[in-house]
């Protein structure tokens, strides 16, 4: 309409890309699909040109399913990496925010608190030997108090960058010796 897409159509770019959906003004608004030039696709809701809402994305990194807000993922959503770690939980600009929980392809796992896409405040750490630690994070380190349990020993106390400091209790099972 005088040269201004309106309604259903598609947009091919001149790099390739194309924008396939509901048009309003010049500008993608309502359900669309935009596909790049590296085949990375998102289908979902658009307001204004950006992600907004329920949308559904897959590049050379993985598959997102969830909500976004003004073009970055914000609310909750999964993200299934290339190498096949798995997370599930909440979202802000992009970063793992809030609440979440991290399948690792090696076969550990998180459950916790998430800021600024590191693991900060409380969470649980599940190691594929069995080793388990819960307590207190800092930028994705085990850092002030929390239990740290093996097979051979459980450790309560302090830590400081992933490193055992300060005062603690160690419980060496096998011969229950306590330190």
């Amino acid at each position: 309409e005088n040269g201004i897409a309106n309604g259903l159509g598609k947009m091919i770019y001149s790099d390739g890309s194309t924008f396939y959906g509901e048009w309003n003004g010049g500008v993608i608004n309502g359900n669309a699909c935009w596909t790049g030039i590296e085949k990375d696709t998102i289908t979902g809701e658009f307001t204004n040109g950006l992600m907004h809402g329920y949308a559904e994305s897959t590049s050379t990194d993985g598959e997102y399913y969830g909500t976004w807000k003004n073009g970055k993922r914000t609310g909750i959503g999964s993200f299934f990496y290339a190498d096949g770690s798995v997370y599930n939980g909440n979202w802000k600009n992009h970063k793992k925010e809030g609440v979440g929980e991290i399948f690792i392809s090696n076969g550990d796992s998180y459950d916790g608190y998430w800021s600024n896409n590191k693991r900060n405040n409380f969470g649980h750490y599940y190691y594929e030997n069995g080793d388990t630690y819960s307590g207190e994070w800092k930028d994705n380190y085990q850092n002030g108090y929390g239990t740290f349990e093996s097979a051979e020993l459980k450790y309560n106390g302090d830590w400081i960058y992933g490193k055992v400091t300060g005062s603690g209790d160690i419980l060496y099972k096998k011969t229950g010796d306590q330190y």
